[in-house]
């Protein structure tokens, strides 16, 4: 995994764990017998995982690496 690829995939998390506690915050769970929305570090933590999962669906172009020992065997 390069830098570019986890940066993405830690955006992913808090953009993800941020919106999870914003749709606690304004959706929530009104009976509280919701697994997941009726307590706000799940929500975090869901909203995370997604995030992340999301992230992964990003591609990214690869760049060729040039072989310093290649070029000296041509020459």
């Amino acid at each position: 995994m390069n830098r570019v690829s986890m940066a993405v995939h830690l955006a992913g998390v808090i953009l993800g764990g941020f919106l999870g506690w914003l749709y606690y915050y304004k959706v929530g769970c009104v009976t509280g017998h919701c697994a997941i929305w009726a307590n706000p570090w799940r929500a975090i933590g869901f909203g995370g995982l997604l995030g992340f999962v999301v992230a992964g669906f990003i591609p990214f172009k690869k760049t060729p690496r040039s072989n310093p020992d290649s070029e000296s065997a041509e020459s």
